[in-house]
């Protein structure tokens, strides 16, 4: 396989006897997990390859596990230019900035590692950063270009816009909107920094005038919540019209005994009522309905919902999916086999909503709920 540029993942399950040569597979930018389980005296060629800094150091530190017992991976580790997130600080960020390629000579950057004080945002954008050049798939071992020329972009636009403002960062809007993306990006899982990446990038279209950018600042935030509503079943998929639905609870009227209270819960163009207790959560009534609904024998099992194991995933799948993410630099998903929504039928619904589908139309042979 040696130099199959054309080759970015092997499929699970891949587990040869003898030796693999990935060697100048440079879009290579995952690995099963089956490599690990090859016998130990088998060896894995992965230089110059797509991988990404992070998984080549997984792949050193598993090497050196005492009592390891897998294949040898040949590697190069000056091409890993891994960066260690423990301990980043502000006051790291004129090395991040020298990683990405970028001079660091405006004053804007010798303001911001100065500010170390505790809960400093500054802290989360060296983190932030740090953590995205580490989940890029790199180009013969180097910073890809596109990741390089655009942050660069964004580096640019921060600092002319702290020289306009006078210095002044309460009066940038661009920098402190990026600096809140890149807090969010680092929350919780590792490719959330990616999310974090395409915000900051939306954004600069929008500090550079784009008439579209604002429509897609809201189109990934539509997709963040709808990600996140259909995992606390605020949205289900209809299996009938094949399209998403949102459940509201639109009424609540508490009994005279004020313990209990008769609430209209609705789905599309459905409409039921049920009688709970009067301190029942919003999420255990929607799924209770819903179950209800299901189990009749005119809608049986009409309603899938469904149990998101990591939403970032599946927000990135859907995000760059939508054709007006596809100006953006989109860094390949590590966990991608970790999506929850991954039916053709559903991913194109969800697009659809997403994009501002029409209400199931009866003329069209849609059957309305």
């Amino acid at each position: 396989l040696r130099g199959c540029t054309g080759l970015t993942s092997l499929p699970e399950g891949f587990n040869p006897q003898g030796d693999v040569d990935l060697g100048g597979c440079t879009r290579l930018t995952s690995l099963p997990e089956s490599l690990f389980n090859m016998p130990s005296a088998a060896t894995v060629e992965l230089q110059n390859t797509g991988l990404n800094a992070r998984v080549v150091e997984d792949i050193i530190r598993r090497m050196n596990t005492p009592g390891y017992n897998g294949p040898r991976f040949i590697l190069s580790v000056a091409e890993s230019r891994y960066q260690s997130e423990a301990g980043v600080t502000a006051g790291n960020l004129p090395s991040i900035l020298d990683s990405a390629g970028y001079l660091r000579s405006h004053p804007l950057w010798t303001f911001a590692q100065s500010q170390t004080e505790m809960g400093s945002q500054w802290h989360s954008f060296a983190q932030f950063l740090t953590r995205l050049l580490n989940e890029t798939p790199r180009s013969n071992g180097q910073v890809p270009t596109q990741l390089r020329e655009t942050l660069g972009r964004i580096f640019n636009s921060m600092e002319r816009e702290f020289d306009a403002n006078a210095h002044q960062l309460e009066r940038c809007e661009f920098i402190n909107s990026t600096l809140a993306a890149a807090q969010s990006g680092i929350g919780t899982c590792i490719d959330k920094v990616k999310v974090g990446y395409m915000m900051i990038q939306l954004q600069l279209e929008k500090v550079h005038g784009s008439p579209e950018a604002q429509r897609k600042i809201e189109l990934l935030g539509r997709t963040i919540e709808l990600v996140e509503g259909i995992n606390t079943s605020d949205y289900v998929f209809d299996t009938v019209n094949s399209r998403f639905e949102k459940v509201l609870i639109e009424g609540r009227e508490l009994n005279e005994d004020y313990t209990s209270m008769v609430c209209t819960l609705r789905i599309g163009r459905m409409e039921r009522q049920y009688t709970f207790a009067a301190s029942t959560p919003d999420a255990h009534i929607k799924q209770v309905a819903i179950l209800e609904i299901n189990g009749q024998p005119e809608t049986r099992d009409r309603f899938r919902v469904f149990r998101i194991g990591d939403e970032v995933e599946d927000i990135l799948n859907l995000t760059y999916a939508l054709p007006e993410m596809h100006s953006l630099h989109r860094i390949d998903m590590r966990f991608l086999g970790c999506r929850t929504i991954t039916d053709a039928a559903v991913v194109d619904a969800a697009l659809i909503f997403l994009q501002g589908g029409l209400p199931a139309d009866p003329a069209k042979g849609e059957n309305p709920l």
